[in-house]
């Protein structure tokens, strides 16, 4: 009597396993590196949005000031306002304003720690 095989052997299993394994082990690190990328991009985003509400509120010579609280940075200065949203990866913005340039200090979560960036530019 003949037996007919009703699946995959072991061998077999363990060929796929691996073959899934080694591709896991090779995309793995590159999405990692790609949702860092996706960090840095999103804090410099946040950052010149941040520098244009500032230029936007001292137009009428008004010092601008930043508050960050629930994942929006808002900015006033006198009777003007402006509001950009900043969500995760974002933890922090801080803004300052001199004589001569504007400056936000973005922090984002990146790798496992916070990284601060200090975005500027010339009044």
């Amino acid at each position: 009597m003949k037996r007919r095989s009703m699946g995959f052997t072991i061998m077999e299993l363990l060929i796929v396993v691996s073959i899934i394994g080694v591709l896991s082990a090779l995309l793995v690190p590159y999405m990692l590196g790609i949702r860092n990328k996706a960090n840095v991009v999103s804090a410099a985003i946040v950052g010149r949005s941040v520098l244009t509400g500032l230029a936007i509120v001292e137009i009428d010579g008004d010092r601008g000031n930043c508050n960050y609280t629930n994942n929006v940075a808002t900015i006033t200065g006198g009777i003007n306002r402006e509001i950009v949203n900043a969500p995760y990866p974002i933890g922090n913005v801080g803004c300052s304003s001199s004589l001569s340039q504007w400056s936000t200090d973005v922090t984002y979560f990146s790798r496992g720690e916070n990284v601060t960036t200090r975005y500027s530019a010339q009044k």
